[in-house]
């Protein structure tokens, strides 16, 4: 049932890129064609905002 599928979007992918142009419906997974953006480190949070191992360590008195 997946493998039918699957290849049924393939072939929907493949007639709209042969209507509409090469590429105009892509895999994310192959990422940006041009992007006009990239991902940038300094707009990311910092990991120990999402991971608890690296959260710093505080001592009280």
């Amino acid at each position: 049932m997946r493998d039918e599928h699957h290849l049924r979007c393939v072939e929907r992918k493949r007639r709209f890129n042969a209507t509409l142009g090469r590429d105009t419906v892509r895999i994310l997974g192959a990422g940006p064609k041009e992007a006009a953006w990239k991902l940038r480190a300094e707009y990311r949070s910092p990991r120990w905002t999402t991971r608890w191992d690296e959260l710093p360590k505080v001592r009280a008195r």
